[in-house]
């Protein structure tokens, strides 16, 4: 398999190696990673197999499904807005990426985006999570996180139980 050189991980080649054997039928044996001069990485994957006729799956195919699989989070948040991003192709932490698709991230971008120094602040509730009776409260905030302590008591008042709660610092260049 020939990666570009800077979409190359640890955990590019893992889901890689991940896949193939899936498609093959079989597990990673080995995997060989040689780093020519140039833009590209070959990496050699060796895919042990239990017996049974050897799958031949199309050549495209494969080729497509590794594409996707070294795909970035801001190559998906471009291929899902159809448009140049700019700054918001990076503001997304790790945290977050593992988290929520390209598509939330799109949504909030639009909601951050109307935030100005007069309105700072906003707010988005939706129904979901697996019992029922679950709310998710998204707050967005324009400077700074607003600090747990401060978010609970107003919830709380509110009539709401605070199970968990995430922070994201988001940071478009």
């Amino acid at each position: 398999v020939f990666v570009p050189r800077d979409r190359y991980t640890s955990d590019a080649r893992e889901k890689i190696g991940l896949f193939l054997a899936q498609v093959y039928e079989g597990r990673v044996s080995a995997y060989y990673p040689h780093f020519p001069e140039g833009d590209m990485v070959r990496v050699h994957f060796i895919i042990g197999r239990n017996g049974g006729p050897t799958p031949q799956p199309l050549r495209g195919v494969l080729e497509a499904q590794v594409e996707d699989l070294i795909r970035t989070y801001a190559d998906r948040l471009l291929a899902a807005a159809g448009r140049d991003i700019g700054a918001w192709a990076v503001a997304f932490p790790p945290a977050y990426q593992a988290r929520h698709a390209a598509s939330a991230a799109l949504a909030d971008m639009a909601v951050l985006d109307k935030l100005t120094d007069a309105a700072t602040l906003a707010l988005k509730l939706t129904a979901g999570g697996t019992e029922d009776g679950a709310y998710s409260l998204k707050v967005y905030h324009r400077f700074w996180p607003i600090p747990l302590s401060d978010r609970v008591p107003m919830l709380e008042r509110f009539g709401f139980r605070v199970i968990d709660e995430l922070t994201y610092t988001l940071t478009p260049k």
